[in-house]
């Protein structure tokens, strides 16, 4: 396919100053999208005065170094520079001539900081990412896939089936592989064959949950290096983009090399990413080329913007002192990891500690739904899973929940970090016994007919978990999302009373119900109005039960 040759400065006349003129001249690329691994040739030519020297810097990006190309004269005030080997992250460029003995620059300004930006097209290329056979792993796609009309090349199929089905079966058989997605509008997971048009395109920055029965890897055909919009005026560089939604949003990093998360411009209120190793992992501060990743947003919709810059190398830090670091010095930890057969998922429970940073990250990190019926451990606050969650030390009790595979006994391995009290107590909930702490080891049975089993964990040498004044629990509201009334399942230690309050994402209550709850179990509603009867707004919710034994709280999604 042969190329027009794409114009990446227009005409620029400077006006002359004291210290020189600078030359019009335009500059040229061909072929017009260079492809990786092969040649490209850059050529200036310059209109008015020539140029005693020019030279071209070029680095790929991602990268912090340029290479210099010096030009070639080639008569008729051309001058000709050629790439070898192009990257498949791209190029950035920027041009350096000399004119009466003074350097002029093309862009103007700061042009190592601000260089051009060149996409590049990547025939095919293998992801990084090594697949278990039959296990869930998070992933994402570094390139611009799909048809578009203002690129003079054509690009591969953005479309699911394509993009996977030529390497795990071109059929999209489940029992061979499965993409999914969160939809945070739904708050549940969309499955790219069977739900079609509902299931968005594949897209760079947006990350999936991959499963194949084979395992391996994928590739990648006619791809484009991000980091570029194309439109009518030609193709300039651009921060990649992507939406996030209210509530859990699946992302993943647009480029094919490390980027920090700080370099991520993002609404305030959204939490740093959430990585899967075979359990969730937070708080991560580095994104990888290939990984996907969950980010909460407890605010409005809003968009993430990845920038083109590569990532710092950060030494690894021990848990106790990303522990120290999130909630202060004193800070102390329990590691419970649950293990059933091969599988395993870890929670941390702190305890806080002093002068816990107000601008660093919070110690507490919420924990992404699960995306099968393997094995979850999760700590339980405000109708909410944690991955990790810390309390004061004059209340350090926790609500936990295991879900163990079908039929599967569990161990629980208890290991102490930190400052962590004398004497510890894990209660199981269903059977109100005590269970008993062998070398830091704690067994759960399967119960018939309850598929999560609900733990207390208390700390300190006279530690005793009193049933009586347990929090209450909110069950799945239904049903959610609703244009109208929603229900909530409720249960109660003790009879009381109790207010469910209603407060958006802004932190305001818009609707207070006192309540009259029996023990055991029951049901309370919201209507879906506010405290002047009208329909609330679209949008998320947090609904919170509060009685004398603490509060409860779950999320609940208004449509229009």
């Amino acid at each position: 396919m042969t190329l027009r040759p794409l114009l990446l400065a227009a005409l620029l006349v400077a006006l002359a100053s004291s210290a020189g003129a600078q030359a019009p001249l335009q500059i040229r690329l061909d072929p017009q999208i260079p492809v990786v691994g092969l040649s490209a040739e850059v050529t200036a030519q310059f209109f008015e005065t020539l140029p005693e020297s020019a030279s071209l810097f070029v680095r790929a990006v991602g990268e912090t170094a340029y290479q210099e190309f010096v030009g070639v004269d080639q008569g008729d005030a051309f001058w000709t520079v050629v790439i070898d080997e192009i990257p498949p992250s791209g190029l950035e460029v920027y041009a350096s001539y000399v004119l009466d003995g003074e350097t002029f620059t093309e862009p103007l300004q700061n042009p190592e900081a601000f260089p051009f930006r060149v996409p590049v097209l990547v025939p095919a290329i293998t992801s990084a990412v090594d697949l278990p056979r039959r296990q869930y792993r998070m992933v994402s796609v570094p390139f611009v896939l799909g048809a578009n009309s203002g690129l003079p090349a054509v690009l591969g199929s953005d479309a699911p089936i394509d993009v996977f089905g030529d390497d795990f079966g071109e059929t999209g058989d489940p029992a061979q592989w499965r993409l999914l997605r969160w939809d945070p509008l739904v708050e549940d997971y969309r499955d790219a064959i069977p739900d079609g048009e509902l299931f968005e395109r594949i897209r760079p920055g947006a990350g999936y949950w991959l499963i194949t029965s084979s395992g391996g890897t994928f590739d990648i055909d006619r791809g484009l290096s991000t980091g570029v919009t194309i439109g009518k005026g030609g193709i300039f560089a651009a921060d990649v983009t992507i939406p996030v939604r209210t509530g859990w949003n699946q992302i993943g990093n647009p480029f094919l090399f490390s980027i920090s998360w700080d370099d991520v411009r993002r609404p305030i209120a959204v939490e740093d990413p959430v990585a899967f190793t075979g359990s969730f992992v937070g708080g991560q501060a580095t994104l990888q080329p290939w990984e996907g990743y969950f980010v909460f947003n407890p605010g409005p919709s809003g968009l993430l913007r990845f920038r083109a810059s590569p990532s710092q190398p950060v030494a690894e830090r021990t848990l106790s002192e990303r522990v120290q670091a999130r909630a202060g010095a004193g800070a102390a930890a329990l590691r419970v990891t649950a293990v059933s057969g091969t599988s395993t998922d870890e929670v941390t429970l702190g305890l806080q500690g002093t002068d816990a940073p107000l601008d660093g990250p919070p110690a507490d990190l919420r924990k992404p739904p699960p995306v099968d019926g393997s094995l979850r451990l999760a700590a339980r606050a405000d109708g909410e899973d944690w991955i990790s969650h810390f309390q004061p030390r004059e209340a350090a009790t926790w609500a936990l929940t295991v879900t163990p595979p079908a039929g599967a006994a569990v161990d629980l391995r208890l290991d102490r970090l930190g400052d962590w009290p004398d004497g510890l107590v894990v209660e199981d909930l269903d059977t109100g016994r005590v269970l008993e702490v062998v070398d830091g080891r704690v067994r759960i049975e399967t119960l018939a007919d309850v598929p999560t089993r609900r733990l207390a964990v208390r700390a300190g040498a006279a530690a005793v978990v009193d049933p009586e004044v347990l929090a209450p629990t909110l069950g799945a509201p239904h049903p959610n999302p609703t244009a109208g009334a929603v229900t909530l399942p409720v249960r109660l230690s003790t009879p009381g009373p109790a207010r469910l309050d209603v407060v958006d994402t802004l932190g305001r209550t818009v609707r207070s119900l006192a309540l009259d709850l029996p023990e055991g179990t029951s049901a309370a509603s919201w209507d879906g109005l506010d405290a002047s009867g009208r329909p609330v707004a679209a949008g998320l919710y947090l609904v919170r039960l509060t009685t004398e034994a603490g509060t409860a709280a779950v999320r609940v999604t208004r449509l229009r």
